[in-house]
């Protein structure tokens, strides 16, 4: 005869409890997610940064300190991120290059834009450092123990720590070489709170770039309205500079100066009391500069165009002589740089170029 053992269940909650209990668990969730973010339309952050040189044991010597500003605010597709850089060590871009805007869905990944980055001048050349966003977009997988790959990279969540009297993950980043990054990721909220990152300038030369949030703060309806008329106005101008992406050179022409000259008032009575009044500042100072050049040039082409050109003779590299005569009638650019075949960087004195010169232009009479 067979026997049953009796297996006794607790009672079903009632389906009312179970929508709640689905309800409460959602709410919770929505909150891990966004957090602080949604607190407010938009919120304002200020990180500060340092790259250092001749890292050894942990240490090495500052060559660049940096800040950035970024407003960060809700769209009906995810989150725009305006911000701008402020840069003082070795290397820094022109103002137009300091500020931009990346756009981001709702799962806080990047889907256009120009992020943050950068300028730095290594032994004589710009070099380009990038660094990760603020708002990340891998919030949802953290959790001790966690890990995962973001392309070659392997990325763990190995402990909960305190970075700045704030709640964090700390992560861990390697790569085939060994470690690259640490991350500080803050608790409540989807931003990045530290980040300290090995970097490789030149032939190897390691540098480390260190990164901190500084301030975290809401921003009201009305503060966010004031500070979106100044930055539209800003990228408008940027706009309608059209400069090459990444261009490092600082000077503008004489039209894009007077483009600046005329937005200049307007930028001024805009961005008083706001984060932007230290980048429109810049620019007025900038603007100055380049007029005083501008004023210098045509001084200088005054005195000079049209005058007769004083005589010299040159000695080439192969011993000979040109002398004044030689050159009498004939239109002469004197091109002087100093000897650098690599990389290549304007206004392009190395001996390759001046032998593409040669073979497109001798046929109309150019030596060179």
């Amino acid at each position: 005869m067979n026997t049953y053992s009796s297996l006794l269940l607790p009672p079903l909650p009632s389906l009312g409890s179970r929508l709640m209990s689905s309800l409460a668990l959602m709410l919770t969730c929505a909150t891990c997610l966004a957090g602080p973010l949604d607190e407010s339309p938009a919120c304002a952050l200020r990180y500060s940064g340092t790259l250092l040189s001749g890292v050894r044991n942990g240490e090495g010597s500052p060559v660049k300190r940096f800040t950035i500003f970024a407003l960060v605010r809700t769209t009906a597709t995810g989150r725009e991120l305006d911000w701008f850089l402020t840069e003082r060590g070795a290397g820094a871009w022109a103002w137009p290059e300091r500020f931009g805007q990346v756009s981001l869905n709702h799962d806080f990944a990047p889907t256009g834009g120009t992020p943050p980055r950068l300028l730095y001048e290594y032994e004589g050349t710009p070099t380009v450092i990038g660094f990760p966003l603020p708002l990340v977009e891998f919030f949802p997988k953290l959790a001790k123990g966690a890990q995962w790959m973001e392309g070659k990279e392997s990325w763990e969540v190995t402990d909960s720590v305190q970075k700045n009297e704030r709640d964090c993950w700390l992560m861990q980043v390697t790569t085939g070489f060994g470690k690259k990054r640490t991350v500080w990721v803050l608790k409540d909220a989807p931003l990045l709170a530290a980040l300290e990152e090995k970097v490789f300038v030149g032939q190897g030369d390691e540098h480390r770039l260190a990164l901190q949030l500084e301030a975290f703060e809401n921003v009201t309806t009305e503060e966010l309205e004031r500070q979106l008329v100044i930055w539209n106005r800003l990228a408008e101008l940027q706009g309608k500079l059209a400069r090459k992406p990444q261009e490092f050179r600082p000077e503008l022409s004489d039209a894009q100066l007077q483009l600046v000259t005329t937005a200049l008032p307007d930028l001024k009575s805009l961005s008083a009391d706001t984060p932007f009044s230290g980048l429109v500042t810049a620019i007025s100072s900038d603007l100055r500069g380049q007029a005083d050049r501008s004023t210098d040039v045509a001084r200088l082409q005054q005195k000079f165009v049209g005058k007769p050109a004083p005589t010299f003779d040159l000695s080439l590299l192969d011993k000979k002589q040109v002398t004044a005569e030689d050159l009498k009638g004939q239109v002469v650019v004197l091109h002087f740089w100093e000897y650098q075949p690599e990389p290549l960087v304007e206004p392009y004195g190395q001996v390759g170029f001046l032998d593409f010169l040669h073979d497109k232009r001798r046929k109309l009479g150019v030596k060179v």
